[in-house]
């Protein structure tokens, strides 16, 4: 890097400081705009420079080619009115329409022919000054984009100058404001000569300057100010080169996912300097992935998109950023996060990301057990925001789907994993089921006392009288279903107990009601096991299992927010998805 890319490099680290951001900001919007590329490319490689003249002494054809002629006369005292073609803000307020006024100014919200030395309140209007006295154009030319409005000023210190060999010679160009990260105001001057006679040429509000600042001859600068017009910096000897700037972008956030896919997306907020030629989604296992790992095609040049994330594998963190190119390179949206857990028997951990203080965490309780048509209470959903600090470990759950009862008569069952209640038969084809496992996520620890959000397992069913399980989830599980006035069925957990249940089988803390070879032997019954849950449902007595609750309350000192509870939404084992 160059003596000058250094300075300039300096500088723009320090730009958001003076406009009201950190160094941390300054470095993202030097690398997403291309702003830093743009700042050192010289206009030319020295500082120094005079602006262009059309052919000999600005002698020649007149506008230049693509420019549009506003004048071409002799004029003194007197504003020319230019339109933008989008919103610049100057002094806290935004205005769509410039006027060149006849002596060396631009002001904005109304016109001036002001034919006396120019200062800091004279014009009362705020404004950009070139020169001072009483110096008249001849000869202005515009072009204009949604980029960009550039002006050209040639004139001479009296209203009879002539077209030929100008004693002012200016061009600047406005820029779009949406092209840059927060919408900063950017001018470029680039002076040839002027005729700064008596005053100081600088950007003013109506009674007090911005950036007092005198432009020398034969120099190009670039004013840089914040998203109200109110603070600017200005840099001499640099270029706005728009070839050079980046797309800006966001990502969306990661939906739908499954055990091998997701969806994402991104909004393109400015295309850059120049057309987008392709834009997606790229996703890899490392942070901030880029193009060169998997990746979505095809995508929109402006506006939202969305795409498909593919080959995902469970219980593996999966990062993703939308992308956008155009010819100044790939710019890239802010990274999002998916991690997406089934049933494996034990917990599963995530270490909370770099920079992450906060996920989403969706958890689908499972299912109880079925027999043939007879199903067991399908398991809850939960869904919250968590609060975290990176480094910590979560740990996530993923609740069993209930099984079949012992195949030996007379024998109780096993529990299922998280929570779901064992159930037992008596005799030949009088089957029952277990409920399902609860899912749930856990910080601080692995206990149940460190559930910060639960899904609710379904209770088992009873095939016998073709009694259902009860639903999982919601603040309260679902009771499981009977045909016959003679039986107990198993009610749901709630917020502060477990469901009661039939020969006594109650629900717990976490755990559905339970078939155990003790209580079994003493009774002549089939028993339906209870989902597991927040607190899990009761046990059945010749009926169905209850249900168990959900929980989105987090655990001290984790806060949750955005909670919902749904109940009897999962079929077959648990799943579960964090995302960030």
């Amino acid at each position: 890097m160059n003596r000058l890319a250094r300075t300039l490099a300096g500088l723009a680290l320090s730009l958001l400081g003076l406009l009201g951001g950190s160094v941390a900001s300054a470095q993202t919007m030097i690398q997403r705009t291309g702003m830093m590329k743009s700042l050192a490319s010289t206009y030319p490689s020295v500082p120094g420079y005079a602006a262009p003249v059309y052919g000999v002494n600005g002698a020649a054809t007149f506008p230049p080619s693509g420019w549009t002629s506003q004048v071409n006369l002799s004029t003194d005292d007197a504003n020319l009115g230019i339109n933008l073609p989008f919103t610049f803000y100057l002094a806290g307020t935004g205005y769509t329409t410039t006027y060149l006024g006849s002596n060396s100014c631009i002001t904005f919200g109304g016109g001036s022919s002001n034919p006396s030395g120019l200062s800091a309140s004279n014009p009362a209007l705020p404004k950009l000054m070139f020169g001072a006295a009483d110096n008249s154009y001849q000869r202005v030319s515009s072009l204009s984009s949604a980029s960009s409005l550039k002006i050209r000023y040639e004139g001479n210190g009296s209203a009879s100058g002539t077209v030929g060999s100008p004693g002012i010679v200016v061009e600047l160009a406005l820029f779009n404001p949406t092209l840059f990260l927060g919408s900063l105001n950017v001018i470029e001057m680039r002076v040839g000569v002027h005729n700064r006679l008596g005053g100081v040429s600088m950007l003013a509000s109506a009674s007090a300057s911005l950036v007092d600042y005198t432009l020398a001859q034969n120099q190009s600068y670039v004013f840089i100010g914040n998203a109200t017009g109110t603070t600017w910096k200005v840099i001499a000897g640099a270029h706005m080169d728009l070839s050079a700037l980046l797309p800006t972008l966001t990502t969306t956030a990661i939906t739908g996912a499954t055990g091998t896919g997701a969806t994402s997306g991104g909004t393109i907020t400015s295309p850059g300097g120049t057309a987008i030629t392709a834009s997606g989604v790229c996703w890899g296992t490392s942070p901030n992935p880029t193009i060169a790992n998997s990746k979505t095609t095809g995508a929109t040049a402006s506006g939202s998109f969305t795409g498909t994330l593919t080959g995902l594998t469970t219980g593996t963190l999966y990062y993703a950023r939308a992308y956008a190119t155009n010819t100044a390179g790939t710019a890239y949206g802010p990274q999002k996060g998916v991690v997406v857990y089934g049933y494996t028997g034990a917990a599963q951990t995530l270490t909370v990301p770099t920079g992450v203080t906060q996920l989403q965490v969706e958890c689908w309780g499972a299912q109880g057990g079925d027999v043939g048509t007879t199903l067991g209470g399908k398991g809850g959903y939960a869904k919250a925001l968590v609060a975290v600090t990176p480094g910590e470990t979560a740990y996530a759950y993923v609740g069993q789907q209930g099984a079949l009862s012992a195949a030996t008569l007379n024998t109780a069952g096993v529990p299922t994993f998280n929570g779901g209640g064992a159930g037992a038969i008596r005799g030949a084809y009088n089957t029952t089921t277990s409920g399902g496992g609860a899912s749930d996520v856990r910080l601080g620890g692995n206990t149940l006392a460190n559930r910060i959000v639960v899904a609710g397992g379904g209770g088992g069913c009873d095939d016998y009288n073709s009694s259902a399980g009860g639903a999982g989830g919601g603040s309260t599980g679902v009771s499981g279903a009977t045909v016959a006035s003679t039986t107990v069925t198993g009610a749901g957990g709630t917020q502060s107990a477990g469901g009661t249940g039939g020969a006594g089988g109650s629900g717990a803390l976490g755990l559905g009601g339970s078939a155990t070879q003790a209580l079994f032997a003493a009774l002549d019954t089939r028993l339906s096991g209870g989902g597991g849950g927040y607190y899990g449902g009761g046990l059945g007595s010749n009926s169905g299992g209850g249900g168990g609750s959900g929980y989105t309350g987090g655990v001290a000192p984790f806060t949750t927010s955005g909670t919902s509870l749904t109940s009897g939404l999962r079929s077959g084992n648990g799943f579960l998805v964090i995302t960030f």
